[in-house]
């Protein structure tokens, strides 16, 4: 029976593949046929707009009427219809003043016309209206397509998302029995709108059916290699089954980061760069989520068969020395452990925009609610990868003798040495864990977890007291580092310029009075100053 599902998760991962191949190939029609719904939609949309621009411009004319001196303030009003008002051809109010169309332009019998111009696309709706002193045409331009001349991040060209929220629609003067036709309120034509079967939105569809296709393989290999496993596992071959899933993660992973996956297809901000870009590896948010949760499933299943497998029955008929290796091999291990979570919380202040310091905003934002999840995740994670590696220890070395306090010792003194010469030591995490695994060696509490009574509780907050003093110490260090450079900066700015030709003529001119005579002897000589005013008056006399 194992076999027949083996089987059909591996026949569906090819169908996933071949979909996946055929789709990227074949071109895409129309949204596979919803092109006119799509048009349809957006024709009912523009059309409540106009009827919208209606109930604004008679809105606009009312509050006109009544604003007497104070009509300018109307312009300050913020809504996406334009308003312009002529006195016999002459303009009297405008409400923008970045496009005001002459009445040569838009002057005309008509209740609505589209027109077109160098600043984009407008439908207008003309009215009159009377006023005490005269009677007031009103132009009422709803824009369908704005043109800027110079583009930025807050200023750029395209449709009017209320009215067309697709750059693939294309707007048309002429009607075609293949295109839909736009109709004011009085039945006068004003465009049509046609469908781009090639624009970006029928790319977007299809790259997405192509990346559902691609997961649907991803899912249906991973259910092979879970049934794989299982049967590795009745013949106790535990090792293999840990290698396949590590090179069966490390190849989802390794196609998600090539293609950016999911957030070339989807634009979440969970797995947005801009929020989070610590690394290739970590490009994201999400994707350190899932990274992490690899990480915790890799360990979850060692603790769940590493005690059955050949490689524990071998580590425990080491030979004496061979398990003093093994000891000094797992503290130093905890020490990497130790390093890899303080990196991770190190990184999401550093590389990110997330925040877990509750004392300066107690408002749970999402990306807050993100920066906790990181935290939880990575603090169970090196719980227990330290459980683990603490239980193995104890089971190497089940008397509390010196020999193990020796190799407790060596073993961290020499870790302390390497990370102290490849630059990666940081004191304060080296002394906590330090003291976390030899408290948790010497106690002998992790013994205790499989069994839930209140030293197990002790145990869990001792593994909770540890994780919440690392993350107040990436705090502390991010902080003092934050400060230091506020200071640098703060000091650079105070620091004059130094301007070298200044200085060369500053220098010049120290020369060039220490050697002036006249004023060395000046100086030098009491008497030389009476007699130089003395010779000088009789020079004028």
């Amino acid at each position: 029976m194992k076999r027949q599902y083996s089987y059909f998760y591996l026949s569906l991962f090819a169908l996933s593949l071949l979909l996946t191949v055929t789709l990227q190939l074949s071109p895409v029609n129309r949204h596979f046929g919803l092109g006119k719904e799509y048009i349809h939609y957006l024709a009912e949309q523009i059309n409540g707009q106009i009827h919208q621009l209606a109930e604004d411009r008679d809105a606009f004319i009312d509050a006109f009427q009544h604003a007497g001196k104070d009509r300018f303030k109307l312009s300050a009003e913020d809504s996406g219809t334009q308003y312009f008002v002529f006195r016999n051809n002459e303009l009297v109010f405008w409400s923008d003043y970045r496009f005001v169309p002459t009445y040569e332009s838009i002057k005309g019998n008509y209740h609505y016309k589209f027109f077109n111009s160098h600043h984009g696309q407008f439908i207008i709706s003309r009215t009159r209206f009377e006023m005490p002193e005269d009677t007031l045409q009103l132009f009422a331009l709803l824009p369908v397509y704005q043109k800027y001349k110079v583009e930025n991040a807050y200023l750029k060209s395209g449709y009017n998302p209320a009215l067309i929220d697709d750059p693939s629609v294309q707007i048309s003067l002429e009607k075609a029995p293949s295109r839909t036709a736009i109709y004011s309120p009085h039945k006068e034509y004003l465009f049509s709108l046609d469908y781009n079967v090639s624009g970006e939105r029928s790319q977007q569809f299809k790259r997405r059916g192509i990346w559902l296709l691609i997961l649907s393989s991803f899912l249906s290999l991973g259910l092979y290699v879970y049934t794989l496993i299982r049967g590795l596992e009745q013949g106790k071959r535990y090792e293999v089954g840990l290698l396949i899933w590590l090179a069966y993660f490390i190849a989802v992973r390794a196609i998600m980061l090539s293609y950016h996956f999911p957030f070339s297809v989807f634009e979440w901000d969970l797995f947005n760069p801009k929020l989070y870009a610590s690394s290739f590896i970590s490009p994201s948010v999400g994707d350190l989520l899932i990274n992490l949760g690899i990480i915790g499933f890799i360990i979850y299943y060692i603790l769940r068969k590493y005690a059955r497998s050949r490689t524990h029955l071998a580590i425990r008929r080491l030979s004496p020395v061979g398990k003093n290796l093994a000891l000094g091999y797992l503290v130093v291990l905890s020490h990497l452990t130790m390093q890899g979570f303080y990196y991770v919380l190190t990184t999401i202040f550093l590389h990110s925009k997330l925040n877990l310091d509750i004392t300066r905003n107690i408002d749970f934002s999402t990306v807050s609610l993100n920066g906790i999840s990181i935290f939880i995740f990575a603090s169970l994670i090196f719980f227990f990868a330290s459980h683990l590696f603490s239980r193995l220890s104890i089971q190497l070395s089940p008397q509390r003798d010196s020999r193990s306090w020796l190799i407790f010792l060596m073993a961290s003194l020499l870790y302390f040495v390497v990370a102290y010469i490849f630059q990666f030591l940081y004191e304060g995490v080296f002394l906590i864990q330090l003291l976390y695994f030899f408290v948790l060696h010497f106690s002998r509490l992790p013994k205790r977890l499989h069994h839930f009574k209140y030293i197990s509780f002790i145990y869990l907050f001792t593994g909770a007291l540890v994780c919440a003093t690392v993350g107040t110490y990436a705090i502390y260090s991010y902080g003092k580092k934050k400060s230091t450079n506020e200071k640098r900066k703060f000091a650079n700015r105070l620091l004059p310029e130094t301007d070298e030709f200044a200085e060369y003529l500053l220098e010049k001119a120290i020369t060039d009075i220490q050697s002036d005579p006249l004023i060395v002897r000046s100086f030098t000589d009491p008497s030389f100053s009476t007699k130089l005013a003395r010779q000088k008056s009789e020079n004028h006399t």
